[in-house]
């Protein structure tokens, strides 16, 4: 990763799921039963676990989504709920395997779609977490998420053509969503054009949904390198003053200081020419 160019791969997963709200990764929603102290069933476990969850006590919910399995092998909604709390625990590969149950078990369920996405992500499988966003895609075409992780997806796989598509998609669906403006822009640099992709720092910058200094830094230091591309010194040392200013307090004193090295030689006069000897 260049020092240049500050993608957001990593915090593009994690916002993605975000910006569902609660339609995917809520947890499913609890059958009634009526919990005896005595002699639980597999109901019971299950809506036990959705307590835990609910009070991020994940470990707490893995184990009662495991008897409510023990007792009914085929509680499609039990694995599910299980991969959501595995991969909160950042167990991505036991995710993965409980996603994959639940497809098996009831393939309507394409929340687990979604999801094994991420968690593919997470390990590496770029081409299977693409692979499982299409599918969902072609069930629920209108989840500006999915768009957004499979545009990340494929922009580190080197689809930068197929990542720009998809995030205009997430665009056209999410048009407040700062951080795709950031993705693009972070695209339209790398392809030299330099004022588009300040459009769309710029975009990012005033529609920043507290996606943290660092992330917002990131916006400015790279909305400085496409000034300086096209010769305007005094917006890019204002972006550069305010990156580092923005990297000091998210504790990144190096990135700071990268900022206002660039912002001194920026400010050098330019060397005059040596006269021949």
């Amino acid at each position: 990763m260049s020092r240049s160019q500050r993608y957001m791969a990593v915090l593009g997963w994690v916002v993605a799921t975000a910006l569902l709200g609660g339609s995917l990764f809520q947890v499913a929603s609890a059958r009634p039963s009526l919990i005896l102290a005595q002699q639980l069933t597999a109901e019971d476990y299950y809506n036990r676990g959705i307590d835990k969850y609910r009070q991020a006590d994940w470990r707490g919910a893995v184990e009662d989504y495991n008897r409510a399995i023990q007792l009914d092998p085929d509680f499609a909604s039990a694995y599910l709920n299980r991969g959501i709390a595995l991969r909160r625990l950042g167990d991505y590969q036991a995710a993965i395997a409980d996603y994959t149950k639940v497809l098996t078990l009831d393939p309507k369920k394409i929340n687990a779609l979604f999801d094994r996405g991420i968690a593919r992500a997470a390990v590496g499988d770029l081409r299977g977490a693409i692979e499982d966003y299409s599918r969902f895609l072609q069930q629920q075409p209108d989840v500006a998420a999915a768009y957004l992780n499979r545009g990340i997806a494929r922009e580190q796989m080197g689809d930068k053509m197929g990542a720009m598509q998809d995030y205009a998609q997430t665009i056209r669906l999410s048009p407040n969503y700062s951080l795709i403006y950031y993705n693009r822009g972070n695209l339209l640099l790398e392809a030299g054009d330099h004022q588009s992709a300040i459009d769309n720092y710029t975009r990012a910058i005033r529609l920043n949904q507290s996606w943290g200094n660092r992330s917002l830094a990131d916006a400015y230091f790279n909305r400085a390198l496409a000034q300086v591309r096209l010769g305007r010194q005094r917006p890019a040392i204002d972006d550069y003053r305010k990156a580092a200013e923005l990297y000091s307090q998210a504790g990144k004193p190096d990135e700071a200081q990268d900022a206002l090295d660039r912002i001194k030689r920026l400010l050098q006069p330019p060397k005059k020419p040596t006269k021949p000897q």
